[in-house]
């Protein structure tokens, strides 16, 4: 089984959050992004727990809205188990 290595990004430029993911059996030299969205603000947090019981990547952050009332707070849940 290989082993994946997950990096969660936030944009320091724009309101992008990016997960990109490499692999061992390419010695973690390519890297390619999983899934990637606008409208995310703040550093993101992971469940690391989670993702060891479980296999998901879940990942605690919250939103960028027009003004600082429409904020909310956001759980992102991926399946990497495969």
């Amino acid at each position: 089984m290989s082993k994946n290595l997950y990096f969660v990004i936030p944009s320091n430029t724009d309101s992008k959050l990016s997960i990109l993911r490499t692999s061992a059996s390419d010695n973690y030299r390519n890297w390619s992004t999983v899934w990637e969205a606008d409208g995310y603000d703040g550093e993101p947090l992971v469940d690391e727990e989670r993702l060891k019981a479980d296999g998901v990547l879940s990942v605690f952050t919250r939103t960028l809205l027009k003004s600082n009332e429409d904020r909310k707070v956001v759980v992102l849940d991926f399946d990497i188990q495969n």
